[in-house]
């Protein structure tokens, strides 16, 4: 299955980039702020960016990836690192956490191992690769 996992392939492309994360460490979009649900080059960066699963942090290049597990698998490493940010472990966040993992499972699933993404608020962009 394919997902989404930081990189620095292309990253410095914008002037606007930024990567506050590891290499391959897996990602998803996340929310966008008021400040940039109109413009995804507004002052937060939220809107151009891409969510770290483990550090919490943020970046502006993902790379799709082939991983050796299942759907299931993923649930829960979205859910381990959204209750980790603070979202809770009520039952009642199990569809928010099944809602993240399935949007980036597939829009990863379209795309060919290797391909270098960017993010426009809810677009998924393809970027050059390096």
């Amino acid at each position: 299955m394919r997902l989404f996992a930081s990189t620095t392939k292309t990253q410095g492309d914008k002037k606007n980039d930024f990567n506050f994360l590891p290499n391959g460490e897996y990602v998803t979009m996340g929310f966008v702020c008021s400040r940039d649900e109109a413009d995804p080059d507004g002052g937060c960066g939220c809107g151009r960016s891409f969510e770290g699963g483990d550090h919490l942090r943020a970046t502006t290049t993902a790379e799709v990836v082939e991983v050796d597990f299942d759907r299931q698998d993923w649930i829960e490493i979205v859910r381990h690192s959204k209750i980790k940010a603070g979202w809770g472990e009520m039952d009642n966040f199990d569809a928010f956490y099944i809602a993240v993992a399935d949007e980036a499972l597939e829009i990863a699933a379209e795309l060919p191992v290797g391909t270098i993404v960017g993010r426009r608020l809810d677009e998924i962009v393809i970027r050059p690769n390096a």
